[in-house]
């Protein structure tokens, strides 16, 4: 009979032992910067904006889920711990396991940095309860890097291994040129975007055009108005100036398209020895102008190249490099 009751006695204690650990939930145990460790500085990650992230490695089994306000680049998981890679000023982290429960919104000590590494350390309640029971000063660290916590909880809870991340606005300014009719004309492209955005181009040459106008010529310099070809010094002189405005759409992380229409004037002038100037015809052109091309953007510069038409008839190359703030 004694028997009975010392091991009913003994059987309750473990029931209330395991039925105690499963009402626990896990806990942050330890945090603090890596400051030698130079992961995230060899091999960096970047977000939507191009902008290096920080990584922090969390000390944990893996089927731990993890998001952030400012989202989540990537995750990769490693024996014994998970790497978050994670934008710049990452401050607050919801931590999930599907039988512990959710810690919402902890927030760290610290404003995570760009390209530096730091360490959390999660102890499950499994952990916590034989630590106490044995009283053994132990790392945590070294409980859940053993591989008994691992054949405990094999199955991984399956993460994205990218997750969207919130778009900045931003602006850029690019210098530009076009490269057609053995002319290169100077400009500037300036815009704004997020997911899509917009911009204004404007190229000129600065070039001089003549107040004493007074006729059109055609090839030979014949005047159809005036019914004959005036003297001609040999002295010219040319202007030009292409206006678009246009849309940019995001592609890609790095890549963008976009198009625009616009108005573009192309004058070319012959001097008379009368010291009037007459508008050569075939060589000047004035009307719409349409443009479309791709930019690529490396770190905090954008490179662009594109194609644009003044009138379907004189067609130009239009390349670009800028940045971006």
């Amino acid at each position: 009979m004694q028997k009975v009751v010392f091991y009913w006695i003994v059987l309750g204690s473990i029931l209330f032992t395991i039925s105690h650990v499963k009402a626990q939930s896990f806990k942050v145990q330890q945090f603090r910067p890596l400051p030698n460790d130079i992961s995230a500085f060899i091999n960096p990650e970047y977000d939507l904006n191009h902008e290096a992230c920080a990584l922090l490695k969390i000390v944990c089994e893996d089927r731990f889920a993890f998001s952030t306000p400012l989202g989540i680049i990537r995750r990769k998981n490693n024996v014994g711990e998970v790497w978050l890679y994670v934008p710049h000023n990452t401050r607050l982290i919801t931590i999930k396991h599907p039988t512990w429960g959710v810690l919402r919104d902890y927030c760290l000590p610290i404003a995570l940095e760009s390209r530096m590494t730091y360490e959390l350390v999660i102890t499950p309640p499994l952990t916590v309860q034989m630590t106490q029971f044995l009283h053994i000063d132990r790392q945590p660290t070294r409980l859940l890097h053993s591989a008994r916590m691992t054949a405990l909880y094999p199955d991984a809870l399956p993460i994205s291994d990218k997750i969207q991340t919130p778009i900045k606005l931003e602006t850029f300014v690019s210098a530009t040129a076009t490269i057609g009719n053995s002319t290169l004309l100077p400009g500037i492209r300036a815009g704004i975007m997020k997911k899509h955005g917009g911009y204004l181009s404007v190229h000129t040459d600065f070039g001089n055009w003549p107040r004493n106008q007074t006729g059109i010529c055609d090839a030979n310099g014949y005047l159809p108005t005036e019914g004959y070809t005036p003297y001609y010094t040999g002295n010219t002189s040319s202007g030009e100036l292409l206006v678009t405005a246009g849309a940019i759409h995001r592609l890609h992380q790095l890549w963008y398209i976009y198009e625009g229409i616009g108005y573009g004037i192309r004058r070319i002038y012959w001097e008379c020895t009368t010291g009037e100037w007459i508008r050569y015809s075939p060589g000047s052109h004035e009307g719409w102008i349409a443009e479309t091309g791709v930019m690529f953007r490396h770190h905090h510069y954008l490179f662009s190249g594109g194609l644009s038409t003044l009138r379907g008839t004189d067609w130009m190359g239009v390349l670009g490099i800028g940045y971006c703030f």
